[in-house]
């Protein structure tokens, strides 16, 4: 290698290890601000307020304390929370998983001084469980931060409690969108003197939100349980428990709709059901009426503790805004039901159509004509026959039968109705609409 090829070598190290050696300052000084200044931002939210902050700034690391005033509604109670971040400088980052590249990590130990609380764990003889909480900013300046609570058994006096612990992660990306995965282990209660038990055969929580600073942005959450158990107050096993929940914009202008889906694959316990999976829908729903929702809740919350009567006045004169908006706004519900019960497969699948009466400004002299022709309803029941005339409910489907509300087909007690252009429509047969209302 050449003499002028040894100094440009030379030179190239030199300069990365000036780069190495004053970034991490660099780093820090900029990480340390921003986690600052979100933080004050957040504490000028109600209830939640920041009291003090504390930073050692070193070259490649840095300590932080911040304490955190938290008052929950409708107690009149403060609890105290103290963050301890221990903060290391990229680019080259050493964590429990090894060493990765990025602008900081640091490691979160939160403290909490709420005098009840300490003397609550005080009590309790067994080891309270570690909460480690570590956070790292990548090169690309979104923000994961890693929640791992311990595993911890308590017994005494015959009672019985085990939790396998949590394991958690959750994504801030540079855009707000939010990604968050959460592992929670078997729980397992039990008391011997009641021989009381219930099982929890652990649980996975996975969501997205487009922005996290928007309750009304696209957003989905999954929950799936295992297994789930209990001997009192009445005995069930259940499997494979999921629920799902979605949130998208609707087709129509200014408004949402919501998926909601929950599904159990068996059960065995004392009541007739082996299967049920459930789906709910509502769309075309006004964003508005959230917000004033929202609202309704934040002045309640807020003037409760000051004056019960105009909080209680506050809310009714919402929830009047919010049933107007129903009024005149179009609303699709649609809700289907599968289910197996006495050994047997049925199905309930209604779909409700509000096309709204837009011209509507108040309640006064709204009549029963005027609702039947912004209505249209659609429902389909579907039973099987020989398990549920060995049920209870025997007798009265006979009687709905001689009325002509059921019909038999192939095995199965079929009911269809539909209320549609003023008319009513029970298996294919005009029925006046008056006598039901």
């Amino acid at each position: 290698m050449t003499a002028q090829r040894q100094k440009i070598l030379m030179g190239v190290l030199i300069g990365f290890l000036l780069i190495l050696s004053v970034t991490p300052a660099l780093i820090g000084l900029v990480i340390r601000e921003a986690a600052f200044a979100a933080v004050l931002q957040v504490g000028q939210m109600d209830q939640l307020s920041i009291n003090k902050k504390q930073v050692n700034s070193g070259w490649f690391k840095s300590t932080a304390t911040i304490d955190i005033d938290y008052t929950p509604f409708e107690i009149d109670r403060l609890i105290n929370i103290q963050l301890n971040f221990a903060i290391q400088h990229g680019p080259l980052l050493f964590t429990d998983d090894g060493p990765k590249l990025g602008l900081a990590s640091a490691q979160i130990t939160p403290d909490f001084n709420n005098q009840e609380l300490i003397k609550t764990f005080a009590q309790i003889p067994n080891e309270q469980p570690e909460v480690a909480i570590e956070l790292l900013v990548p090169f690309d300046l979104s923000l994961k931060l890693n929640l791992t609570v311990s595993p911890i058994n308590y017994t005494e006096n015959g009672t019985l409690i085990s939790f396998a612990g949590i394991e958690g992660e959750l994504l801030l990306n540079l855009n707000q969108s939010a990604e968050l995965s959460v592992s929670v282990g078997e729980i397992l209660a039990r008391e011997n003197t009641t021989q009381f038990e219930f099982n929890l055969g652990g649980l996975k929580i996975d969501s997205y939100t487009e922005q996290i600073n928007n309750l009304l942005t696209p957003s989905m959450v999954s929950i799936f349980s295992p297994t789930m158990s209990a001997n009192r107050p009445f005995t069930f096993n259940a499997t494979n428990i999921s629920a799902d929940y979605r949130m998208r914009e609707s087709s129509v202008s200014q408004a949402i709709d919501i998926y909601q889906d929950l599904r159990i694959e068996n059960v065995e316990s004392e009541l007739p059901i082996q299967t049920l999976s459930w789906t709910l829908e509502f769309n075309e729903v006004p964003d508005t009426l959230f917000r004033i929702y929202y609202k309704a809740m934040d002045k309640a919350q807020s003037q409760t503790n000051n004056d019960l009567n105009i909080a209680m006045m506050a809310t009714s004169e919402l929830g009047e805004q919010m049933g107007l908006l129903l009024i005149q706004n179009s609303l699709v519900h649609k809700n289907l039901l599968l289910t197996n019960i006495y050994g047997g497969d049925h199905s309930i699948d209604l779909n409700f159509n509000w096309e709204g009466i837009p011209d509507r400004n108040n309640f006064k002299n709204l009549d029963f004509e005027e609702i039947i022709s912004a209505l249209n309803i659609r429902l389909e029941i579907t039973l099987d026959q020989q398990a549920i005339m060995s049920s209870q409910f025997a007798d009265l489907i006979e009687r709905y039968q001689q009325q002509g509300y059921v019909k038999i087909e192939n095995g199965k007690l079929l009911l269809s109705a539909v209320i549609e252009d003023n008319t009513l429509i029970i298996n294919e047969e005009l029925v006046p609409i008056d006598q039901y209302f």
